[in-house]
C-alpha cells in the first residue's frame, strides 16, 4: 500500500486593487474558507501580512500519490488566481 504524500505549498499572490488592510483581511478570510471547504486543505496567512499588494499563504494537504499531489497543486493555483483576481508571483512545493 502506498504511503500518503504530505505536501506544503507556499505561495505569494500579487493582488491589485486593495486599498486597506481590512479589505485584504476580508479577501484572505474568503480564500481560506473557499480553499478549506472546497479542497479540504489547511490554509494560513504566513508571510507578507502587512503588504497591500501581496498575499502570502501556506497550504498543507494530503494526497494518495505524488501524481495526485501535483494535480491538486495545479488546481489550487488556478483556484487561487480565480478567487483572488491575482497572479501567483512565486510558489514552492515541498513534502513533509
Amino acid at each position: 500500500m502506498n504511503k500518503p504524500v504530505c505536501c506544503k505549498y507556499e505561495v505569494t499572490l500579487r493582488v491589485d486593487g486593495l486599498f486597506s488592510l481590512k479589505s485584504k483581511r476580508s479577501l484572505v478570510g474568503r480564500l481560506k474558507t473557499v480553499l478549506g471547504t472546497r479542497w479540504k486543505v489547511c490554509v494560513c496567512e504566513s508571510h507578507r501580512q502587512d503588504d497591500l499588494k501581496y498575499i502570502g499563504l501556506t497550504i498543507a494537504y494530503l494526497a494518495s500519490t505524488r501524481n495526485q499531489a501535483e494535480d491538486i497543486l495545479h488546481r489550487l493555483g488556478v483556484a487561487l488566481e480565480e478567487e483572488s483576481n491575482g497572479i501567483i508571483e512565486s510558489s514552492e512545493l515541498s513534502t513533509c
